[in-house]
């Protein structure tokens, strides 16, 4: 069985002091959206709790570690360090700290770039990541209130912005953030 508090701990030798408590916040978020969504709270809570669990490992250490676990990364991913984490932190939650629950560990995959048809625990972590209290951004206050209204409309909304950030920075968006835009743009306002 999942244990929060052991998993707090864990993750607290993991991360500096604020990203463990964007992940605090994160695990809160989570499970406010999960409560009004008619999701599993417990395991929404978790999975914000644990989404970037290697977030603040080196880049140099991740990619060893995603190699010794079989993982090689296209040239596009290489060249893009800042979303290992999310490959990364689902491995290593399940190789290495027990966690089973295959959607949670979905949740934690796919929190950096979403995907298509995403199921509604990876929207309200991707969303919760995005929405949480100590996020201060243009828009966020927006996105907040309609990620508690409706989880595709903010998953549009979040992946539209986020994409036009990434080429606002010259920068091309990964495949995996395109289909989800794509898919997600039914649901454009």
């Amino acid at each position: 069985m999942l244990n929060p508090e052991r998993l707090r701990k864990q993750l607290q030798s993991m991360l500096t002091p604020g990203r463990y408590r964007h992940s605090l916040c994160v695990q809160r978020r989570a499970s406010a959206l999960a409560r009004l969504h008619g999701a599993d709270w417990f395991r929404a809570g978790v999975a914000g709790l644990v989404h970037d669990v290697c977030h603040c490992m080196p880049p140099e250490v991740q990619l060893k570690y995603l190699e010794e676990h079989g993982i090689l990364l296209d040239d596009f991913y290489l060249r893009h360090p800042q979303i290992w984490h999310a490959i990364t932190g689902s491995i290593l939650l399940c190789d290495e700290w027990n966690v089973g629950d295959k959607a949670i560990l979905r949740a934690v995959r796919y929190h950096t770039t979403g995907r298509e048809e995403m199921t509604g625990l990876e929207k309200i972590v991707y969303l919760a990541d995005a929405t949480s209290e100590d996020r201060d951004y243009p828009g966020v206050l927006e996105l907040r209130a309609l990620a508690d209204a409706d989880l595709n409309r903010a998953m549009y909304r979040s992946l539209h912005r986020n994409a036009m950030n990434v080429v606002a920075m010259g920068e091309p968006v990964v495949t995996e953030a395109w289909e989800a835009l794509r898919y997600y743009s039914a649901w454009k306002d």
